[in-house]
């Protein structure tokens, strides 16, 4: 038997009905902050495409990206799924992608899990007014040129696929088409493809596990004098000493290290560290990008990704007041502090 195939459905909007339950959205639904989407569309040809297939893995892709600050909103995967297993789809076909925040975080926790589960080819379902921009990404992100090239792509509108399977539902998807709220959508789209074809594209951090590759940057940034100014430990650090550490730490026992990316540089790392019973959570940003809220989304992306079935602790500097109150407005509390040192812990 042959390396599988799957299908992926870059997840887009929610929204509640009146009994509170979360869906995917129709095109009578007002969609995401840029309007309409209509992405129900997404999973139901992805079900068509398994039905035809069932072969076929589903990876159902998409955090809670702009429902990111709703306490109690699902991931957009976890909808998906759930609406796909209600369909007929089996629990065990259905692969989560729960921590991207947008369309290129989404392509690039692709060619991770293609890996991990051997998957040989990937085909993406999304709307037809998306795929251009997705197809610009793959064509022009250096990173995604590499790791997810088009040989290994197939892009897929999910409104063929659907009035191929379901001819009722054509009048209502050309009816949508021809929409103000779907020209506003395909004008913001193609203002996109520009700005990724001319290098202006503002793409959003990435967070991802290290690799042996980092060592060097994490190192640089760990070497900083602001960064030192705020470490427990400030003196400077030999190379040598930090790459054994590093190789030491990370990639031979259950600590993890995660870093962020913007335009393809690691811009800082949180690293979870477990001494004892609970992970010890210490992290740092680059100097150059201080300031502009990545912080918060860095260690909620890797508190999320540890998940809650962990405690964890951090030790801070007494006078870093910004660490301090970042932690603290993520759940840590100080239990007890020193001369030096604030001890938190957040609890499972």
């Amino acid at each position: 038997m042959g390396k599988p195939n799957a299908v992926a459905i870059l997840g887009g909007g929610l929204t509640r009905d009146a009994v509170g339950k979360w869906h995917t959205t129709t095109f009578d639904d007002v969609g995401d902050n840029f309007g309409i989407i209509g992405d129900r569309l997404r999973v139901m040809a992805a079900y068509y495409l398994y039905q035809d297939n069932p072969q076929r893995l589903i990876i159902a892709s998409g955090g809670k990206g702009q429902l990111q600050n709703i306490p109690d909103a699902p991931s957009v995967s976890e909808i998906i799924k759930n609406e796909l297993v209600e369909l007929g789809v089996p629990e065990a076909a259905i692969i989560l992608e729960d921590h991207s925040r947008n369309t290129y975080q989404q392509l690039r926790a692709l060619p991770e899990i293609m890996k991990e589960h051997d998957i040989e080819r990937v085909s993406i379902v999304s709307n037809e007014w998306h795929l251009p921009r997705i197809r610009a990404m793959l064509e022009y992100h250096p990173v995604l040129k590499e790791f997810l090239p088009l040989t290994t792509v197939e892009l897929i509108p999910a409104e063929k696929v659907v009035i191929t399977h379901a001819a009722e539902f054509e009048s209502n998807i050309i009816k949508a088409s021809k929409s103000e709220g779907m020209k506003e959508r395909i004008e913001r789209e193609q203002k996109g493809v520009k700005e990724i074809m001319n290098g202006t594209y503002q793409y959003g951090p990435v967070v991802r596990k290290a690799t042996i590759q980092d060592s060097i940057r994490i190192y640089e940034i760990r070497n900083h004098e602001l960064v030192r100014k705020n470490s427990l430990n400030p003196k400077i650090i030999d190379f040598d000493d930090h790459d054994k550490w590093f190789r030491n730490a990370y990639f031979k026992n259950e600590n993890i290290c995660f870093v962020m990316e913007i335009e393809n540089r690691v811009i800082g790392y949180c690293r979870f560290d477990r001494p004892g019973d609970a992970f010890r959570v210490s992290m740092a940003i680059d100097a150059e990008f201080h300031g502009k809220g990545l912080g918060t989304i860095f260690l909620q992306e890797g508190l999320t990704r540890m998940g809650d079935h962990h405690a964890f602790t951090a030790e801070i500097k007494m006078g870093n007041i910004p660490s301090l109150r970042l932690f603290q407005k993520n759940g840590f509390i100080t239990y007890k502090t020193d001369d030096t040192t604030a001890y938190l812990i957040r609890r499972q």
